[in-house]
């Protein structure tokens, strides 16, 4: 099977299984969102422990620290995640572990260390990759992830190919304050994920980030814009 029918089975699986638990919980969207992990981890009978520090084993560099485990191999299921981290990449990992439950069956017990590096990040495990997809997937939806980017953007696509003055003109508007104002034309010197990053971060007036709106951060909200093809 090749990665792009994987990714649509992958998507299809994380996304029955975000709504399966919306409508047990019968809570409303935001609330759900907002506790998803944990109560989506449950719903599998994984419980979530939070481990105090930065990694759940003792480390030797950046390349041993371990941010979140799974442990199906006793009785006890359980999703450990490192508790110094943002909340936006603790949710991740919950889901990203939740991946493995449901893509990797045989998988018993497993590490997933930190990864500091973006270029890393791009040569990942086709399993880690799988996972990450997954987790990507059930943080942010298709339908409600195309409802959110259209509210900010009504052509429904941000084209950084082509040289197009208002829409940077929107994207610096929307910039956090003191970031680095964007060049024209938007593609220069920038690879789509890091101009899809851009759009993840946008924010104007009391509209949110579609990275804080799905509670991700600005790199794994740009992936999922980039595979849904929100940005070119």
């Amino acid at each position: 099977m090749s990665w792009e029918d994987r990714k649509v089975k992958i998507s299809k699986e994380a996304e029955a299984l975000f709504y399966a638990v919306l409508k047990k919980e019968n809570m409303g969207l935001p609330q759900f969102m907002a506790a998803s992990p944990v109560l989506v981890a449950n719903f599998l009978e994984l419980d979530v422990q939070e481990i105090p520090g930065k990694t759940l084993e003792p480390a030797n560099g950046n390349d041993a620290v371990v941010i979140g485990s799974l442990d199906r191999t006793n009785a006890q299921r359980v999703i450990c995640i490192a508790r110094d981290y943002p909340p936006e990449q603790k949710r991740f990992t919950i889901w990203h572990e939740i991946g493995h439950a449901v893509l990797h069956p045989g998988t018993k017990f497993h590490r997933d260390r930190y990864v500091h590096d973006k270029t890393r990040m791009r040569s990942r495990e086709p399993m880690e990759k799988e996972a990450d997809f997954f987790a990507g997937c059930g943080l942010a939806p298709s339908k409600l992830l195309r409802t959110e980017f259209c509210a900010r953007f009504s052509r429904g696509v941000v084209d950084g190919r082509r040289r197009d003055d208002k829409l940077v003109h929107q994207l610096n508007l929307g910039l956090p304050e003191g970031s680095k104002i964007l060049p024209i034309p938007f593609n220069a010197r920038m690879t789509t994920t890091e101009r899809a990053e851009v759009v993840a971060r946008y924010e104007i007036g009391s509209q949110r980030s579609l990275s804080a709106v799905f509670g991700m951060s600005s790199w794994a909200m740009a992936h999922q814009l980039v595979d849904g093809r929100y940005v070119l």
